[in-house]
């Protein structure tokens, strides 16, 4: 039986005892007894499902540790990999190898440029920042570098950012 069923037929029970004892056809001692014994059905399957509920939030916790722990794992991997990444970007710009032929991991290096301020933010006009945290646009502020470029070198305007070079490493 379930515990559902077993507190039903106990509250049954009860009622009944309840009737005989109070009709006289069973004394107080008998009542009490009887009264304690179907307690002892009831009281087993709620230790059996409390022991359950333990069980079921032990592997609830060991999940969540075991998740944390992958995680962690999964950031120092990812870690690991941007060094060695990096390590051979180092190492292929030195020696100016600009890529290597490979059927599996065929490897190159592309230049590409991004935006970065050149001093205080507050050098910067107002139509090249993002609202209401006031940082840089980075994206209007390249729109506006590559235009600038057309100019002749006299009349560049210093906006207060410019373009620094980054160079990728792409694994095949």
């Amino acid at each position: 039986m379930n515990l559902y069923q077993l507190t039903e037929a106990f509250e049954e029970d009860t009622r009944n005892l309840t009737v005989l004892f109070a009709n006289g056809e069973i004394d107080e001692e008998t009542f009490q007894d009887t009264l304690d014994g179907f307690g002892g059905d009831v009281e087993k399957k709620c230790l059996n499902v409390a022991k359950y509920i333990k069980n079921i939030e032990a592997e609830a916790n060991a999940i969540k540790e075991e998740s944390r722990k992958m995680t962690q794992r999964a950031k120092t991997l990812q870690t690991s990999s941007d060094y060695y990444r990096s390590y051979l970007l180092r190492a292929m710009l030195k020696t100016n190898l600009k890529q290597i032929k490979n059927s599996f991991f065929p490897l190159r290096i592309k230049s590409s440029q991004k935006v970065e301020l050149s001093g205080s933010l507050d050098n910067v006009d107002r139509e090249f920042t993002k609202r209401p945290a006031r940082e840089l646009d980075k994206s209007v502020a390249k729109k506006q570098l590559i235009e600038d470029r057309d100019l002749d070198s006299k009349n560049k305007i210093d906006r207060g950012f410019k373009f620094a070079k980054v160079d990728y490493l792409f694994i095949g």
